[in-house]
């Protein structure tokens, strides 16, 4: 996300004012990702849930390289804050639900990290990427990524229940 409003300006050409625009599309999902998000865990399962949004972010992040700066890349933004905060009350209940008591606060404190800092972390190879080959490069990595892992998840997951 963090690149969105560069790429959109720089290969766009798009002002900086409605580049910066942008993330409050992606953002707005969270008005009713979390709550959707939260409702259908309950009903269809934890594990199914995350499993799709896991699915379908990966491909979002891939076609931002052939997105446009008017409607489709604000309805790439938007599903991907769905699947961002779609995401955020399945992991959090799915981890209460399966750590003891005792090291609840432990495991969510690194999830936190994980979830919030991790993509810090990231920043400086995604920056690398494009500076060195190109935006398309940059989304090409990261979509693939997210897909593998995802597909992973699937696989281990596949069954599960809860």
């Amino acid at each position: 996300m963090s690149f969105v409003p560069l790429y959109v300006n720089e290969i766009h050409g798009s002002s900086e004012a409605a580049a910066a625009s942008l993330l409050a599309v992606f953002h707005f999902a969270g008005l009713y990702a979390g709550p959707l998000g939260g409702y259908l865990s309950d009903r269809f399962g934890r594990v199914l849930m995350m499993l799709i949004v896991s699915l379908i972010a990966g491909p979002a992040i891939y076609l931002l390289h052939t997105a446009n700066p008017g409607w489709s890349v604000s309805v790439l933004l938007l599903v991907m804050g769905t699947c961002q905060y779609f995401g955020m009350p399945i992991s959090e209940a799915y981890i209460i639900s399966h750590t003891s008591e005792r090291n609840r606060s432990t495991v969510l404190g690194v999830y936190y990290f994980a979830s919030r800092g991790g993509p810090g972390a990231v920043m400086p190879a995604l920056g690398y990427l494009i500076d060195n080959f190109s935006y398309e490069t940059c989304f090409t990595v990261a979509g693939v990524s997210m897909a593998v892992v995802a597909i992973l998840c699937v696989l281990l997951l596949w069954g599960s229940r809860d």
